[in-house]
């Protein structure tokens, strides 16, 4: 499940499924493994970095970025208000931090 093509309808399962994956990418990451029948508790995170990729496991930032896409063609599937106030709070943390500031 390498392509983001193939990637992006069982993140949105999970989402339909599980409300608190949508503002959370590593309960979402958690649950796409679970789905992928990875167990974790299995491999130390070392063995997990370095093998992720031959075992086919989509990385992290491609499955936040299939749920960014997913969430802005169906605003059903966004995360709360709150979640996404806090994301607005973050963002401007860092912007204040990338000047310099």
């Amino acid at each position: 499940m390498t392509k983001l093509k193939e990637l992006e309808p069982v993140v949105k399962e999970i989402l339909k499924q599980k409300p608190a994956t949508r503002g959370d990418d590593d309960l979402l990451y958690d649950n796409l493994l679970a789905k992928m029948n990875i167990d974790l508790s299995t491999m130390n995170a070392r063995n997990f970095l370095l093998s992720y990729r031959k075992m086919g496991i989509p990385t992290i930032e491609s499955v936040g970025r299939c749920r960014r896409k997913i969430q802005e063609k169906d605003e059903t599937l966004k995360p709360t208000p709150e979640v996404v106030l806090n994301r607005k709070r973050l963002e401007k943390s860092y912007f204040t931090y990338s000047r310099g500031y």
